[in-house]
């Protein structure tokens, strides 16, 4: 079972960088993406944008110090006093939920555009409710997670709980089966308003158009499953391991349990990872405006490069106009001043010449 806990320890130790490598260059991605014309101002894309910017938040507060930890034993004392183990599982949760919190905001945004035109949660759609709507997913967010942390408190090693059954079955509900469970419902919602959408269509122009919103439904219910597999994996593994907490186990049983459970904690962080590389598989309007943009950006620096080198093959000439031009007026003075000096000089002999005679 030695042999276990190394390849654990090498999956930890080599998995989080490529993790955080390939979250810094989905994020690019996506950043790059969501601010194009195209999509800059849909509401759907902001909440994708901002669920963006919460999960390299994610990788960077949660996934790096691990790294720090594994490969250079670089790590932070959290287990130091109560308070700072109350902070460290607020973090580690809070920004865990917040990727899920915004996915959750783009369905509904969707479940709303697919509603009748006359419901009122179409309001939603108005880019003036975007703010309004992000500051409840973080405030609500907050409170899934604040709720379970106060039940932590020090110890010697790590920070323990002083009342366990509580605790994890809060955290069970609250960060493991809700947030999954209203994706579901509401893709479910969604998708029944798609179908009552496209027999109305079928009745009226008797063909079956597809919509320009219907790709990034698409998108999304991708993004949904994937994200509620992965987290329901974590939840079913975590629930095994409380509820079989105090059960009598070998060591190689053990280390087996940790193995396994140090695996999927691992797996989690895919939710963080998969985003944009889900985006450009699923989504052939996403992976046309993305490949738009870099030609964009490419054509662009030609531009750039065009002007530069255009420029610096015209300063030689103006250059050397520049010094002709100047060559010019230098002879021209001086000849100007022969001219002057020579007029006086006969001048002067005239005038001698005439006091004589």
């Amino acid at each position: 079972m030695s042999d276990l806990s190394k390849i654990g320890f090498y999956v930890n130790k080599y998995a989080l960088p490529s993790f955080l490598i390939l979250g810094i260059l989905g994020f690019i991605g996506n950043l790059f993406t969501y601010l194009q014309p195209k999509f800059r101002l849909k509401t759907c894309c902001i909440y994708l944008l901002l669920g963006s910017i919460a999960d390299i938040l994610n990788l960077l507060i949660n996934v790096f110090p691990n790294y720090l930890s594994y490969n250079f034993n670089i790590s932070i004392a959290w287990s130091a006093s109560t308070g700072l183990c109350q902070l460290n599982l607020f973090l580690l949760r809070f920004f865990r939920q917040l990727p899920s919190q915004f996915l959750l905001l783009s369905i509904l945004d969707r479940f709303a555009a697919t509603c009748d035109l006359r419901s009122p949660i179409r309001r939603i759609l108005q880019l003036k409710y975007v703010s309004i709507m992000g500051i409840l997913a973080v405030i609500s967010c907050f409170l899934l997670t604040i709720t379970g942390i106060f039940f932590f408190q020090k110890s010697f090693f790590w920070c323990e709980l002083n009342n366990p059954l509580l605790a994890n079955i809060l955290y069970i509900i609250f960060n493991g089966l809700l947030q999954p469970i209203l994706m579901l419902i509401f893709v479910f919602l969604t998708y029944r308003n798609i179908h009552q959408s496209q027999q109305r269509t079928r009745r009226i122009n008797g063909r079956n158009s597809r919509q320009y919103r219907t790709q990034f439904i698409v998108m999304i219910f991708g993004q949904i499953f994937i994200t509620v597999f992965l987290s329901m994996q974590w939840i079913i593994y975590y629930v095994y391991y409380i509820f079989t907490l105090d059960q009598v186990r070998t060591n190689d049983q053990r280390t087996i349990v940790m193995f396994v459970f140090s695996i999927s904690a691992n797996i989690y962080y895919l939710i963080s990872v998969k985003p944009f590389y889900i985006s450009l598989l699923i989504s052939p309007l996403f992976r046309k405006t993305f490949a738009h943009g870099l030609m964009k950006l490419s054509c662009h620096q030609r531009r750039r490069v065009g002007v530069r080198t255009l420029e610096t093959s015209i300063q030689p000439i103006i250059f050397s106009r520049k010094k002709t031009n100047d060559l010019i007026l230098y002879l021209s003075s001086f000849v100007f001043k022969i001219k002057f000096f020579s007029l006086g000089y006969f001048g002067l002999i005239f005038f001698c010449c005439m006091c004589r005679s």
